[in-house]
């Protein structure tokens, strides 16, 4: 396994007591190997953990995180 270095851009904040957000930007063209093209479609999954606790993610796979053919569907506009 090998690093990742996406050059991700991450704001973390909460607007109210009860609501926590997180705008994560990805330059796409760091995102694979390649880069990837508006018109195309990637799959992504983002996963929030906390030592002891369970893990909270975008799109549910309901069989570990390891599951990229459960990911979320992001279709990148033109």
């Amino acid at each position: 396994m090998t690093d990742w270095k996406a050059n991700a851009v991450v704001k973390s904040y909460t607007n109210a007591s009860d609501r926590w957000t997180v705008e994560i930007a990805l330059p796409l063209a760091d995102l694979l190997p390649g880069g990837v093209k508006p018109g195309k479609t990637l799959y992504f999954n983002v996963i929030r953990s906390t030592p002891k606790k369970e893990g909270v993610v975008w799109s549910p796979t309901l069989v570990g995180y390891h599951a990229p053919t459960r990911f979320g569907e992001l279709v990148l506009e033109e």
